[in-house]
């Protein structure tokens, strides 16, 4: 399935690929899934979970240790919160934020990295239930956590910081974009970053900055891709890398994309040969980690991963995306689609949403006769000379 997904997402041609830039280490110790990481003094921690079921599957502090290769357990969580937000660091001090377990209220713990203990501190005040699931967002910046909470009441603060030394909450600027859950932050040059998210049900590429000295937010470019779910995202010299997770069809993102702050600008990378879902991303020493994950979180018998890849950057080229534009009209279509391209396409392949194709023709008159598809979401692969697009195709 993985196989399959990975050649049916080749969505660009690519060239200058760069040789060993991404390179894969010793597998994790279990097939797990996670997107809570952070690093301390060098060493990385990444809190898993062995199965896609919330219910029964607690989460696991793990240690990496860069110099060997190796994983080492450190912790279980607090039996009360069965799977935690992301974590934020603040100096040698950790803390992790989500919801109890009975879903209602937000509990906020400090982790003790050298006695591996737990405290319990103040919850996230403001929204009753902001921290649905374990989409919280967070980020530190100058010695105070920042945290997002969910809320569809826009009356209602979802922007706060957390000072340790008081153990209290501030409310800040409300955050402006998509805040229903999915978002994913990180922080460049001291400012705050937060990609993605959702509103309304519908899914978004947002990316907004937030600068801490005059509590406000301001739009950036948004990244190229389709809405990507649970990415890996790491930070390398003031530029961010975001990668793996799932499109908006729920189906593996082979694409890697870096942000530059400088330029407000995202330009496509060298993809591993590793594709996931809700993975972890940290890094060491300038060097980017990614690992462990899910084949496809709506699929019944979902297939968690153990493989870790290293990013150097150092090795690694900018790839050449092929901006051609093709365009298929009607798009929905009922009968027969229309393929507009300066390109001249030589065939046409449909996927459905499981990654089988189910119709393959040579095309003539750029034209294809979709009436015997069933109404719904397709993906359309089209060959030319200058390589191999696609594109998604709703059949009314």
């Amino acid at each position: 399935m993985r196989v399959l997904l990975f050649c049916f997402l080749l969505f660009y041609s690519f060239i200058n690929y760069a040789q060993d830039a991404w390179t894969q280490l010793n597998d994790f110790p279990f097939e797990a899934y996670s997107n809570s990481s952070f690093v301390i003094e060098g060493e990385a921690y990444v809190a898993v979970r062995e199965g896609i079921n919330q219910s029964n599957s607690p989460s696991s502090l793990y240690k990496y240790t860069s110099s060997n290769d190796s994983w080492e357990f450190v912790a279980a969580f607090p039996s009360s919160v069965l799977f935690l937000a992301d974590p934020f660091v603040i100096d040698d001090r950790v803390f992790f934020i989500g919801l109890s377990s009975n879903d209602d209220i937000s509990e906020l713990w400090e982790f003790g990295i050298v006695a591996s203990t737990w405290e319990q501190r103040t919850g996230y005040p403001f929204v009753d239930s902001a921290l649905f699931g374990y989409h919280a967002t967070a980020f530190t910046i100058s010695g105070l956590g920042y945290v997002i909470g969910i809320t569809e009441q826009e009356d209602i603060s979802n922007f706060a910081s957390y000072d340790p030394e008081t153990d209290s909450w501030t409310e800040r600027a409300p955050f402006l974009g998509p805040n229903e859950g999915s978002n994913v932050g990180f922080v460049l040059d001291s400012n705050g970053y937060i990609l993605f998210g959702s509103k309304f049900k519908s899914f978004h590429n947002d990316l907004w900055k937030y600068d801490p000295i005059t509590d406000q937010w301001e739009q950036k470019e948004s990244i190229p891709e389709n809405f990507l779910f649970d990415p890996a995202v790491f930070v390398i010299q003031d530029q961010a890398y975001v990668g793996l997770g799932l499109l908006d069809l729920g189906i593996l993102n082979t694409i890697f994309r870096r942000y530059n702050p400088i330029n407000d600008s995202w330009e496509a990378i060298e993809s591993p040969q590793f594709q996931s879902g809700t993975p972890f991303g940290f890094t060491i020493n300038d060097i980017g980690y990614v690992g462990v994950g899910y084949d496809d979180p709506f699929a019944p018998n979902t297939s968690p991963s153990n493989e870790i890849w290293r990013l150097d950057p150092e090795l690694l080229s900018v790839t050449d995306v092929n901006t051609t534009e093709i365009s298929l009209y009607p798009n929905p279509a009922t009968d027969v689609m229309f393929i507009e391209s300066a390109l001249p396409i030589q065939q046409i392949t449909v996927y459905n949403v499981l990654g089988q194709a189910i119709l393959t023709e040579r095309i003539q008159n750029n034209q294809l006769d979709v009436s015997s598809l069933s109404k719904g979401i397709y993906l359309v692969k089209l060959t030319s000379d200058a390589g191999i697009f696609t594109q998604r195709l709703v059949k009314d």
